[in-house]
Formats: structure tokens, sequence, C-alpha cells
């Protein structure tokens, strides 16, 4: 696997990574009571939300092997990934809305090994998902170069769950994308199936995709 470099602006401030980067902008909700309003679209339920999840994400961790292996290495990242988007969604819990939307929280990119069409990133996605469009929803993502799709993307995408979630993302080249392209972002999607996205975060990712020869 060649050296990933993926670059995030955060803050104003361009920070670097081989491996992974944290991108970490403020969600800013629309403070307005929604027209079709879910138990999930109340503060006080995404207060209970992030308590559970800050419990779940901490047993997990206690579980982990105490000895430096590789194992626990990779529960340490996965751990600091999700508590990433759980700050996120703290600073809503405090702010004056008291109706919250979808949110897509937060986005770690990390490399993995590639498959026989080539490079592939994995993108862990930390969301808020209200249940506002029901059950036949998931959540993807997408290249992007110059604010625009680049058409060379394909992604396993993954089924919603009403709550705080972490989601992990399989993202890659589709079989009739050249032997090279670059993107400068992502756009991660929230979307009904076989119909329109309904919530849509852009990330900064730089990467130059490579078939496999």
């Amino acid at each position: 696997m060649r050296p990933t470099v993926l670059l995030f602006a955060i803050v104003g401030i361009a920070v670097a990574s081989d491996v992974a980067a944290q991108a970490e902008a403020d969600v800013a909700p629309a403070c307005e009571r929604p027209a079709v309003e879910t138990r999930f679209h109340r503060r006080a339920v995404l207060r209970g939300e992030l308590e559970r999840f800050r419990l779940e994400q901490e047993r997990v961790r206690r579980s982990l092997p105490r000895q430096g292996t590789a194992e626990r290495d990779s529960g340490v990242a996965r751990y600091r990934r999700a508590m990433a988007g759980y700050r996120r969604a703290s600073v809503n819990v405090h702010g004056p809305c008291r109706w919250m939307p979808n949110m897509i929280l937060s986005l770690t990119a990390s490399p993995a090994e590639a498959t026989p069409e080539g490079d592939v990133i994995m993108l862990d996605v930390v969301y808020y998902y209200t249940g506002s469009h029901g059950g036949e929803t998931s959540i993807g993502a997408i290249t992007r170069l110059n604010g625009w799709s680049t058409g060379h993307w394909a992604y396993r995408p993954v089924l919603l769950a009403q709550g705080l979630h972490t989601a992990r993302i399989k993202l890659a080249l589709n079989r009739s994308s050249p032997d090279t392209y670059r993107s400068d972002e992502v756009a991660v999607n929230m979307y009904v199936h076989r119909a329109q996205n309904f919530t849509e975060r852009v990330f900064p990712l730089e990467h130059t995709w490579r078939r496999k020869r």
C-alpha cells in the first residue's frame, strides 16, 4: 500500500497525517421544531443517547487486552474515533435548540488493504439519526473533486439506526474508474433507499486513487 496523506481543515488549520485525520468542525443544528416529530428530535433524548454511547465505548475500551498488541492498538484507535464524535454531539446538548436534526458529526479516514480493483479507504463516521425518514435508510460516501462527484467511487452502505451510532463505510474505486484519479473531498450522505439524500456533510480529504495493476 502506498503512503496516503489525508488532509483536513480543522478550525482554519491544515492538519496532515500518513494514517488518519479527524475533522471536528462544529455542527450547527437548525433551531426550529420539525414538521414531523419523533422522540429522537428532542434534545433531552440526545442527552440520554450521549450517556449510553459513552458508557458503551468505555465498556468496549475496558474489554481490550492490556498488553501492547495490534488488537489493543486497533481498539484504542476505534475508541478515540468514537469519542471525537461524542464531543461533537455534546456541543448540541448545551446549545439553545430544543430540537435536534439528523447530524453527521465526525469522520476519520484510514487506508485499508487494497481490493483487486485498487485503493480502499475506511471511513469511520459518528452520526445521529432521529428516525424522521423511517427505517429504509442508509449512510454512504462518495468522492468529489472541485465540488463535483468524481463518478469513480464505490462504497458499501450501512443501514441507519435511530440515535447516536458509529458506521464504518468502505470507500473504493468502481469498475469503470480510470487507472488513476484524484479527489479532494468526501461527501457523507444519509439517504432513503431508492430515493434522495436528506442529510449531507462534506469533509476535505485529498487522495490520489490508483487501480491495482
